[in-house]
């Protein structure tokens, strides 16, 4: 089974003026993320997802192939992981 990421509790978003920003205030932490990048934020409001699954979301909503959407949801993950926005559900 593919591990499923969530969002952290404190980790919120805003956009201004078409930019997203994810923001932790507690840590005084702040990412500015693209377009594709907000999108597969608000995928993960409601509930955790795999990979697998947000890939799709992203290749529906932008015509992109299946292995590049991978490789960029992955490596967006692993960067709001490392930052501690998201973390790993098993």
């Amino acid at each position: 089974m593919t591990a499923a990421f969530e969002r952290t509790e404190h980790a919120k978003s805003v956009v201004m003026d078409g930019e997203w920003m994810i923001v932790e205030a507690e840590r005084g932490v702040v990412a500015q993320v693209n377009e594709v990048g907000g999108f597969v934020w608000e995928c993960l409001e409601k509930q955790a997802l795999d990979i697998g699954q947000l890939t799709e979301a992203v290749q529906a909503r932008y015509e992109i192939g299946r292995e590049a959407a991978e490789r960029d949801v992955a490596f967006f993950l692993q960067q709001l992981a490392e930052i501690g926005f998201v973390r790993s559900k098993a």
